[in-house]
């Protein structure tokens, strides 16, 4: 949706060093889900929703070159008290280049239409009810500049549209830069400086500066630990400075036959629907587990508390839990049985952001090409 001709660059970039393909090809297929969900959002009693999603898409694997491109849809037939079809679309790109043995780039952006809540899901914002158009992108560079000492630097951006008129456009752009230093076989110091540029549909809308120090820390091969924090000086359009925290932390700890992943903290974000940014203090959990050779099974969650930045009282509150176990039928044939759940609670003023759904799905799924998955 944008940063396209940076995009352009890098690709013609990357292409010059990717000398020789480990693996590259065509990935095809196709998922189909039977539902059956609480039809809060769109009449009383139940509803009994049948899912077909195609998805096609290109992997490429190079010495210095990683390429992933993919495609895929969700056709939605709601039989409830209100009958309707629906569809989401979504596209993804994916580039890892390594031009040299001290650089690495990666760049990634996607496009999405979504119908469904529970297909566009945002850490640290509501869920929406409304058909939203939402585009991403996300560049990033490191440099080894000496033995202990890397730079890094990036941009990311978010423009979202909203089908609902109550719901306002906006976007965010952020560029950073970042210098660490090893100070150890397991620990890296950080130093990073941040922008924010919010936008209520194409008015500036606020702007942020942080400075966070970071800490990444390795226990072997098994357990990081990623922590940062620091203060945000926050302006909105005609108002003074103002300051509040941000903090994020992240544990990933591979265990016996699965992985475990914890990671919150509080941030200011945008693109929300508000027309201004928000702050946001969000927790995320979530186990794999790998029970057999064809057996295994994942539990998550998620909680967000959401207030108008800087600091205004907390305005909307949510939760979102899944729990799933799959079974590998064959090379390219997956079996998965799926419970979702969702709460969302808003205060006068807060907007449409009240939601209530529960879905236990049934998915039978099948994927050529299984050597070369997809990007997700």
């Amino acid at each position: 949706m944008r940063r396209a001709g940076a995009v352009g660059v890098l690709v013609v970039l990357a292409s010059s060093v990717a000398r020789a393909a480990e693996v590259g090809g065509l990935v095809a297929g196709v998922t189909a889900e039977g539902r059956a969900q609480d039809d809060t959002l769109f009449g009383g009693g139940q509803d009994l929703v049948g899912v077909v999603s195609p998805e096609i898409g290109y992997r490429f694997d190079g010495q210095r070159l990683d390429l992933s491109l993919r495609y895929d849809a969700d056709l939605y037939d709601y039989q409830g008290a209100l009958p309707r079809y629906d569809t989401n679309q979504r596209g993804y790109l994916r580039l890892d280049a390594k031009p040299s043995r001290e650089t690495h780039v990666i760049a990634s952006g996607s496009v999405q239409w979504i119908t469904d809540p529970l297909a566009l899901d945002r850490l640290g914002l509501p869920r929406v009810t409304s058909p939203v158009l939402f585009g991403e992108a996300a560049i990033e560079g490191d440099e080894r500049i000496a033995e202990r000492w890397t730079l890094r630097a990036g941009e990311e951006s978010q423009i979202v549209h909203f089908e609902d008129p109550a719901l306002v456009d906006g976007s965010v752009h952020q560029p950073w830069i970042e210098g660490a230093r090893a100070i150890s076989a397991h620990d890296e110091l950080a130093l990073r400086i941040r922008g924010q540029f919010f936008f209520r549909v194409d008015t500036p809308a606020g702007l942020a500066q942080t400075a966070s120090i970071g800490w990444r820390h390795r226990i072997g091969e098994r357990l990081r630990v990623d922590l940062a924090a620091g203060p945000i000086l926050y302006e909105a359009p005609g108002a003074a400075v103002a300051p509040t925290p941000y903090a994020t932390g992240g544990l990933i700890w591979t265990i016996p036959h699965g992985e475990l992943e914890l990671r919150g903290g509080r941030d200011l974000l945008g693109a929300t629907g508000f027309g201004t940014a928000l702050w946001a203090d969000y927790v995320e959990a979530g186990w794999i587990a790998r029970l057999s050779r064809r057996w295994s099974g994942r539990l998550g969650g998620t909680y967000f508390v959401d207030g108008l930045a800087p600091n205004a009282p907390a305005s909307l509150t949510g939760y979102a839990a899944e729990g799933a176990i799959d079974f590998l039928a064959g090379r390219d044939w997956k079996i998965e049985a799926v419970g979702d759940w969702i709460g969302q609670t808003d205060v006068p003023g807060a907007g449409p952001f009240a939601l209530g759904l529960e879905v236990v799905a049934m998915r039978v799924s099948w994927q050529w090409g299984s050597d070369r998955r997809l990007i997700h």
